[in-house]
């Protein structure tokens, strides 16, 4: 079982580090579009806690977005 797993772990790092040099198989590239939080939250209006109450965020996690 730890064989198949380390097998596994040793092949996915040979395909990256393949990746990193230019060859071997396409990989997909994911972009995340990153919202302006700030921007939303005074377009609607809301105050940083009524924002954060609002939409279930921790008000310390929507002050680090901002």
């Amino acid at each position: 079982m730890m064989s198949d797993f380390c097998d596994d772990l040793i092949a996915a790092m040979s395909e990256a580090a393949a990746h990193a040099q230019g060859v071997g198989l396409m990989a997909r590239v994911h972009i995340t579009k990153v919202h302006d939080v700030r921007a939303i939250r005074e377009e609607l209006g809301l105050s940083q806690q009524a924002f954060a109450s609002a939409y279930r965020i921790p008000l310390p996690t929507l002050k680090g977005w901002e």
